[in-house]
């Protein structure tokens, strides 16, 4: 989580800066950053929003690839504050369609729960 959080920082796309990584096997296989493209290019649940750090992180991989990993999304805003990096409903659908092992998402607090599907 702390990766996460050190990079969501260093994204300087938007007003709330999220970051997310796939972990398998104890390896970072993939990334993603929030960004301003449009969501719906890449899977059409994201009709008129744009890309979150969520669907990119995963959109590259393969099923067989994210089978038993774990996703973690950290984030902050743009006054450097820590923010809940739950994933929205539509990431949640997205998230829905792989079989992740765990989804992991950072508190204000510093610390992170663990996404309930």
């Amino acid at each position: 989580m702390k990766y996460c959080l050190k990079k969501a920082k260093e994204n300087e796309i938007d007003n709330y800066r999220h970051f997310a990584a796939v972990i398998k096997g104890g390896r970072l296989i993939h990334t993603g950053i929030n960004n301003n493209k449009v969501g719906s290019l890449i899977d059409p649940l994201y009709e008129n929003k744009g890309c979150h750090a969520e669907l990119m992180a995963l959109c590259k991989l393969t099923e067989e690839q994210i089978r038993g990993s774990v996703l973690y999304v950290a984030g902050w805003s743009r006054g450097n504050n820590m923010v809940t990096s739950k994933p929205c409903p539509v990431c949640q659908k997205y998230i829905a369609k792989f079989n992740l092992k765990a989804v992991y998402y950072s508190t204000p607090e510093g610390g992170y729960e663990e996404l309930k599907m």
